[in-house]
């Protein structure tokens, strides 16, 4: 509910119909007079009374409708658009000329493992092997895509962009946890990525060019300073897209938690101490040998 209160406020009347921004206004009263209270019967109403209203808005004969952002970066709008393809972009085009407004708002869907399809599970399961391999926990599933909507219908949605945007996402609270680190992983394309990520209270927030499932994934400081634990090397890719990126290819599999035709695990000693010795014994012989001979000839 404030949330769309607060982006309801900020609309400014750009050659709205007066019905249309009057509506709205009297919408907004409401909202704010329900947000003091703590029916939610009340709430509810207001919230959807409001909303109503918003997708109501019309523009006045003979203008052109506006592009609104809802949970991005009004800064990054125009890089947005210029991402749509050809026929999304005509689509636009249209209903902008027809007086209405298009929006562009990032779709945040949670997503249960029991609720996905079989393609979603055998990405999921690629995120959480390289997880695995990193040392890191998994968290919360996500559809992540960027929505493009008009008078409360979607018209189309974008997977990729030309350039990276930020974007946010609430921790849930049996998450947060002093001195715990997150990330997040993101699969496309056949690909994992590890995206690095800044938490600030129960905010998370990344840098992505490209939408579909991500998963949110942790470590905690006392896990990684545990001697007992293998210590995995992160896998970088050949052609890096972003420095920050880690890519892991879901057509390599693993073996024995390690990627196949892998580096060997340098931890493991026991080999080399064993070939030391012999080495040792060998020339323990050769010398004992040498010696005798010596002392025969004399």
């Amino acid at each position: 509910m404030q949330t769309l209160y607060d982006e309801c406020i900020a609309i400014k009347n750009n050659h709205y119909t007066e019905d249309s921004w009057n509506a709205l206004q009297e919408a907004l009263v409401q909202a704010e007079a329900a947000l003091k209270q703590n029916d939610q019967n009340i709430i509810t109403k207001a919230y959807e009374n409001l909303l109503k209203a918003k997708q109501e808005l019309k523009k006045q004969e003979g203008e052109s409708g506006d592009v609104i952002v809802e949970d991005v970066n009004e800064e990054d709008k125009g890089m947005i658009l210029s991402s749509l393809s050809k026929e999304l972009k005509e689509k636009v085009d249209q209903i902008l000329s027809s007086g209405n407004d298009v929006i562009v708002a990032m779709k945040k869907n949670q997503q249960k493992p029991e609720n996905m399809d079989e393609d979603e599970k055998a990405q999921l399961n690629q995120m959480k092997l390289f997880a695995i391999h990193q040392n890191l926990k998994c968290g919360t599933i996500y559809d992540l895509s960027l929505l493009i909507r008009s008078q409360n219908t979607v018209i189309g949605e974008i997977h990729e962009l030309k350039q990276p945007i930020t974007i946010s996402l609430t921790i849930p609270d049996e998450l947060l946890q002093a001195d715990r680190e997150f990330a997040v992983l993101r699969y496309h394309e056949g690909k994992v990525n590890y995206l690095k990520a800044t938490v600030k209270g129960n905010s998370l927030s990344f840098e992505s060019d490209r939408f579909s499932v991500f998963m949110l994934v942790y470590r905690d400081q006392d896990i990684t300073q545990n001697p007992n634990l293998p210590n995995h090397p992160i896998i970088k890719p050949n052609n890096p897209t972003k420095p920050d990126d880690t890519l892991i290819s879901s057509n390599r599999p693993f073996v024995n938690d390690k990627l196949q035709g892998g580096a060997p695990n340098t931890g493991d000693t026991t080999m080399a101490f064993e070939f030391m010795l012999s080495c040792l014994g060998s020339m323990a012989i050769l010398s004992i040998l040498y010696y005798r001979k010596r002392k025969q000839q004399a």
